[in-house]
């Protein structure tokens, strides 16, 4: 009885614990990444949090603003040659097949064929460059406070 009893509870923990768990193919990894436009949303994030930190620099108000266009084309160029997806997305698949299951996967991809999903993706592209000047607001907030706390801990390490 007992050894029956051990084996159902190490059988119910093997089968819970996502560790043992076969992580995702590639494959379905690749198709779930095409489905949230994970390319669109690295690249549209990267080069709205360069645009939004750059805009958000006093001294760049005083650009002509084919000069800050020409700074911002610069970026994308050289983010590109070292920053891009093709870049970055063998650490993307990586982390999906660390942090989701298959079944967790497949879900996502059933959602994927239904059209409110994808207006909700689409909605949130839109939203990105507005979420990346949220950020840059608290910026100078936080400069501050930050500057204050290390000057303490710099203190206290003088002393």
């Amino acid at each position: 009885m007992i050894t029956t009893q051990a084996s159902v509870l190490g059988l119910l923990l093997v089968s819970n614990v996502p560790v043992f768990a076969q992580p995702p193919s590639e494959a379905l990894v690749r198709e779930a990444l095409a489905c949230t436009r994970a390319e669109e949303r690295f690249t549209v994030g990267r080069d709205n949090g360069f645009q939004a930190g750059f805009n958000s620099v006093p001294a760049s108000s005083m650009l002509p603003e084919a000069m800050k266009q020409e700074i911002l084309r610069r970026f994308q160029r050289v983010a590109d040659q070292v920053f891009s997806w093709r870049d970055v997305e063998s650490r993307f698949i990586e982390l999906h097949q660390t942090h989701y299951t298959k079944a967790e996967l497949e879900g996502l991809m059933r959602f994927c064929s239904d059209p409110a999903y994808r207006a909700l993706v689409e909605a949130d592209l839109r939203m990105i460059p507005a979420s990346m000047q949220i950020g840059v607001e608290f910026q100078p907030q936080i400069q501050s406070l930050m500057q204050k706390e290390l000057e303490e801990v710099f203190q206290g390490l003088s002393q």
